[in-house]
């Protein structure tokens, strides 16, 4: 019990720490509406620009065009790495994936404010996650919720309502 104390005592400290230090550096931080442009950008054209060779990558790369204008606008060899390295191959379930972009997007953050995280780490992670949540993605969202959707849907033009297709139309999209 004394361990966990001391556990917990520790975490404390270095998440307020952490949470100062995000609070003094505040001005170089995307705000909302910066990390929403890069969530819909990902969110709304994964699928609109798809090659063999990379898939969701350009959707990927165009996502993150307000981050490199933010952060790297008078360096274009930085803006130049930034996409560079989030042109590569990419695939995973579309809306599950937003979780990486959160993820890669504050690493990228650290590495535009100069923390000490090292430039291959946010394709390493994007590649190790992309698979894993793919499959728990395809499992949630085409296993489970368009199957009860359409079921629903179904019920109700089974009984000749015209709202049965409209409805599965309506929460599908």
């Amino acid at each position: 019990h004394q361990l966990q104390i001391v556990m917990y005592t520790k975490m404390r400290i270095y998440f307020n720490e952490r949470r100062e230090s995000l609070m003094e550096n505040s001005e170089n931080r995307l705000t909302k509406r910066e990390l929403r442009q890069i969530w819909a950008r990902f969110g709304f054209t994964h699928l609109s620009s798809m090659s063999y060779e990379k898939l969701q990558a350009h959707a990927w790369a165009y996502s993150y065009l307000p981050f490199a204008k933010k952060y790297y606008h008078d360096q274009p060899d930085k803006k130049k790495a930034l996409l560079v390295r989030h042109s590569m191959f990419f695939n995973t379930e579309p809306q599950a994936g937003q979780l990486i972009t959160g993820i890669i997007t504050s690493l990228e953050e650290e590495i535009a404010v100069g923390g000490d995280v090292p430039e291959e780490m946010p394709t390493n992670i994007k590649t190790t996650l992309m698979g894993p949540v793919a499959g728990i993605g395809d499992s949630i969202i085409q296993g489970i919720i368009i199957p009860v959707l359409l079921s629903i849907a179904m019920g109700l033009a089974a009984g000749g309502n015209a709202l049965g297709p409209l409805f599965y139309i309506v929460t599908k999209t």
